[in-house]
This record gives structure tokens, sequence and C-alpha cells, in this order.
């Protein structure tokens, strides 16, 4: 029966599996009671039905892990300087973790500068293109072309007037007509050429010198966010953790000084001591009696004796197989409550816990004795006894959670009432009186 009652406390199937056992033994009994003589004697129980508290759990092993952590990571591509603390070990608050080299990453902030205070100047000429000195000198070249062009005309036109008296030869007028057709090509070509220089200061290349500003101030600021988190500090108390493994190394990684790190790439895992999880692998039947939010209790051989409490947080909402397993196994987490200073440090991540999960809870439920229950056609029953009368019957019940001590009873029996049931023993036994 001891071996029964570790099947109940398991799962709800385990209860049909008892009472099929009682079933067998039952019937063994009766066969061996017919083939033997002299008849073996039983032991009686009268048990009386009254409410009481009852609880149904289910026990399993985790590990203990961070609930709540923080990733410490490269801020930038950098060479450890140094390291201020150890993998395991406890940090507190603002307790320096990393220093980082600087020198690459000042001398690309200086390179970065530079070119900031280059695209700066870029963009203050454009906002004072206009009036800028490449504008002002192509509309000088204008106001010079236009000008040698309206002295070429006037001599031209006075050339002419001498040339119809006859005072000028013809090849000094025709002379002025042809540097007139070159001043004005000339006067042609430098409003074109003062048309492009103000086209230089506005549309696509007003934009390409304010987007090369906004870049490289971008990037200046960047480089000073980079440079500001050379010093990585812890931003709690807790335990620092090693990082995960390399997928392509064998051995764990472990930050050093004179190592190089890639920017984004995890130092370390801070374990606030706020809170601890424990992950815990459930089977099917177990998975289906688990409920986020229900109560747990924690124990193991290296938490000094102490019990501490907790709930289910999270469950995996899809198994995977595993070795040895009959079925899925579903991953689930246990949150620790608040730990005390003395229960936080005898917490470790990578320990291995027991831990109780109340699955059912009842303030006052009628329970009865596993042994107490036979199978029935109709289904499950318990012998009522009738202490007047001193006769028993029959009555089918409805059973509902099963747990070490005892199965609850939702319907088919009250307060008060009695039932009796008999354990076989060997020839010879005494009965209870």
């Amino acid at each position: 029966m001891a071996d029964l009652a570790k099947r109940l406390s398991r799962s709800p199937r385990s209860l049909w599996g008892a009472l099929g056992v009682l079933m067998v033994i039952g019937a063994g009994v009766v066969l061996v009671g017919r083939l033997r003589s002299p008849p073996a004697a039983s032991l009686e129980h009268i048990y009386t039905v009254q409410p009481r508290p009852f609880t149904s759990s289910i026990s399993v092993v985790g590990t203990v892990s961070p609930a709540d952590s923080v990733d410490v990571t490269a801020p930038f591509d950098g060479v450890v300087k140094s390291l201020g603390f150890k993998f395991g070990e406890t940090v507190h608050a603002g307790q320096v973790l990393v220093v980082m080299n600087t020198d690459d990453l000042e001398a690309r902030a200086r390179e970065t500068e530079a070119a900031y205070l280059k695209a700066a100047q870029a963009e203050s000429d454009m906002e004072g293109w206009a009036g800028g000195t490449d504008v002002l000198r192509a509309r000088r070249s204008v106001e010079s072309a236009a000008l040698a062009l309206r002295n070429t005309d006037n001599k031209a036109a006075e050339t002419k007037g001498l040339l119809d008296r006859g005072l000028v030869a013809r090849s000094e007028y025709d002379g002025l007509l042809q540097q007139r057709e070159s001043e004005n090509s000339a006067l042609s070509a430098a409003q074109q050429d003062l048309a492009a220089t103000l086209k230089k200061g506005a549309g696509p290349n007003r934009a390409i010198t304010r987007l090369e500003l906004q870049n490289t101030k971008a990037k200046l600021a960047e480089i000073e966010a980079q440079l500001s988190s050379a010093i990585l500090k812890a931003p709690a108390g807790g335990v620092m953790g090693r990082p995960p493994a390399g997928k392509s190394e064998g051995d764990t990684i472990q930050p050093r000084a004179g190592a190089r790190l890639d920017q984004g790439q995890l130092i370390g895992t801070l374990a606030r001591f706020s809170a601890f999880a424990l992950a815990v692998k459930l089977d099917e039947a177990d998975a289906n009696r688990i409920r986020v939010g229900q109560a747990a209790s924690i124990t193991g051989s290296g938490f000094d004796g102490l019990t501490l409490s907790g709930h289910v947080t999270e469950i995996a909402g899809e198994g995977v197989p595993e070795g040895g397993a009959a079925g899925a196994v579903f991953g689930a987490t246990v949150t620790l409550d608040p730990l005390t200073p003395t229960q936080a440090s005898a917490v470790r991540m990578g320990m291995t816990a027991n831990v109780t999960i109340t699955t059912y809870q009842a303030a006052a439920a009628i329970v009865v004795p596993p042994q107490a229950l036979a199978p029935d056609g109709a289904g499950v029953a318990v012998n009522l006894w009738d202490a007047e009368s001193k006769q028993s019957r029959l009555r089918i019940v409805a059973v509902g959670a099963a747990a070490p001590d005892g199965v609850e009873i939702r319907s088919g029996l009250k307060p008060g009432d009695v039932i009796r049931w008999s354990d076989p023993t060997t020839p010879g036994s005494s009965t209870p009186n």
C-alpha cells in the first residue's frame, strides 16, 4: 500500500491503476481463501468520514537558475583592459565589472571629429552660399563682361558714324564688330557660370551636405557614448554567471584581460539577488496538472535545512523528446519568492533542489484512505457501515484528486458516514475488536 500511495501522488491516472491493483488483490484473496484451509483472517478498519484540509501535489527535481538576470555585453569592439569580478562570486550594485581599452576608439573619435568639423564648415558655407566668395566671383565676372560689351557697343556706334563720313577705314569698324561678338559670348559664358554656381548651393547638393553633417554627427555621438561606457558597472547586486559555451568551441568562453571582444559579445550574466528560479521537467501527465500561479515548496541538501517557497511562472507549450522518458518532456519554471539575506546566501546557481508543487488544495474535503476504495461495475465504491444493524453495503462514490494520505470524494459520502474495509492477513493473525 505504501507503493500505491506513492503512485497516487504522481498523477490522477495512478488512482485508477491503484483501484485496478486493489481489484486484482481482492480477487486473489478470495481465490486463495477458497483453496487454502484454514481461511485467512483479515484486519478490519472502521473509518468515520469528517471534512479536513486536503492537498494534492507532485514532486520533481529542479536546477537553480536566475529568474531575473542582466546580460553584461561588450560595449564596442575592443580589448579587455581589466576584469573586476570572478564568475560565481557576489557583486554589489555599482561595482566595476569590466574596463575596456579605449586607444583604438579614441583614434576613431579624433578622425570622426575632424570629418564632422569639415562637414559643419561645408554646411555653414551652404547656408550663406548666395553671398559666398564663389557666387560673388561669378557675379563680378558677369558684370565685367557686360561692361566690356557696353563699351564695345559704344565704340562701334561712334566708328560707324566716322566710317559713314569717310574718316576711318572699314577694317577698323569690322574689328570692333568682331570684338563685340567675342565679348557677347564671354557675357553668356559668365552668366551660365553664375547660374551653375548658384545651383551648387541649392537642391541635391544642399541636401547632401546636410546629410553628411548629420551622419558624421551621429557617428561622433556613438563613439562618445561608447567611450563613456568603457567602464561597465553592475546595475544591481547579484551573482555573475558564466556565458554559455561557444558553438564552435568546446570550452566555456572566459573573458580575461587582453582578450579581444566584439561589440555585443556576452561577457557574463548577472543574476539579481531578488529573484531566483528553478528549471524543472514534467512528464505528460504532470504537465496537465500544473498551472501558472500554483504554489511550490523547495528543499535541497545544499540549502542548510531551509524550506523555500515559490510559485509556477511558466510552462512550456511544446514538449520535447528525451531519452529514457516514455513520452514528451515539458519544461517549466518555478520562481522563488523574495529571499532574505540568509536564504540568498544559501542559494547558488546550478544547485539541485526538490520541488513540491501543490496542484490541488481544499480547506474542507471528504477524504478516505485509498485502501477503502473498491472497483464496482458502476464505478468506484466504498463499504458503508451501519453500526446499528452491524451490516455494510456498497456506496458508489465519485473520486477527485489523489494524494499519498488519501483520495478526495466529490460525491457519495457526507460527514459522519462510517466506512469499513479489510486488509487480508496470513492465517493466525488477530482481528482487532
